[in-house]
């Protein structure tokens, strides 16, 4: 049954990448279409040939900015914004397609203070953003253990992906909260996952429900964000205040947790 579940894990990932791409590349559609438009109706005019050539050769600087050349510039500057679309697109169908590979960086390591990190890497834009930012970590709490005080929450994944992922979350707050506004990050534990929860909140302290955050939680930022989180086994979650975004994923027993077990298991 263990590796039935497995199996049908990496099934719907599998088939949740292969959505996510399509979609990228179905967006490639407008602007691939308005770009090839520019490009036929160019060369429909050097065929006619009604091309600035012609109208600087018989008429000088003047002609110069005649109505041909004004419309080459303003092909040049319509395809000049359609490209970027494109560029966006392929990069984004780029990322997805490299979730289908194993991460490269998989290893215990402890959680929270890659979320500080993460946290401290950004504070120029929360400050810029006016934006306040706490992060309560599970092992700095009064009456935990020794242990979890010690070493953390304990997580096998990909350091590089989870930090991307939080990284994009907390991106994604910066662009749709306001200043004054306050982000609360706890990191907790129901004994076998952990959990990084995002709690929102206004100088009147009243929460930011997922509504006011709708158009901005739909992103391809955001969805991205879970993918990644789904590549290590994890899953991202948005829900009502007073957690908004939570970011979940199992972990692992310290070293010296396991010895205990241990110990207890061959006592036994």
């Amino acid at each position: 049954m263990p590796l039935e579940s497995h199996d049908d894990r990496a099934a719907a990932f599998e088939q949740t990448i292969a959505g996510a791409m399509s979609r990228e590349l179905h967006k490639t559609a407008q602007p691939l279409t308005i770009l090839q438009g520019l490009i036929e109706l160019m060369i429909a005019r050097t065929s006619s040939g009604d091309s600035c050539g012609k109208f600087h050769k018989h008429g000088g600087e003047e002609a110069l900015r005649m109505a041909g050349c004004d419309e080459c510039r303003l092909f040049l500057e319509r395809a000049g914004e359609e490209v970027p679309r494109l560029a966006s697109s392929f990069e984004s169908v780029r990322n997805l397609a490299a979730l289908q590979r194993p991460a490269q960086d998989v290893a215990v390591f402890p959680l929270a203070p890659l979320v500080t990190d993460v946290v401290q890497d950004l504070g120029r834009d929360f400050e810029l953003a006016g934006i306040t930012v706490t992060v309560d970590r599970f092992d700095d709490r009064p009456g935990d253990s020794q242990d979890a005080s010690r070493n953390g929450l304990l997580v096998n994944a990909s350091s590089s992906r989870v930090s991307t992922a939080v990284r994009l979350v907390l991106s994604m707050l910066v662009d749709c909260l306001r200043a004054g506004d306050q982000v609360w990050i706890s990191i907790e534990t129901d004994g076998g996952n952990a959990a990084i929860k995002f709690q929102l909140s206004r100088p009147s302290q009243v929460p930011i429900s997922q509504h006011d955050l709708l158009p901005i939680a739909l992103t391809s930022q955001l969805e991205f964000a879970s993918l990644l989180f789904a590549s290590v086994g994890g899953a991202l979650s948005i829900g009502e205040s007073p957690d908004l975004v939570v970011l979940s994923m199992p972990t692992v027993a310290s070293p010296s947790a396991a010895q205990d077990m241990h110990r207890r298991e061959t006592h036994v």
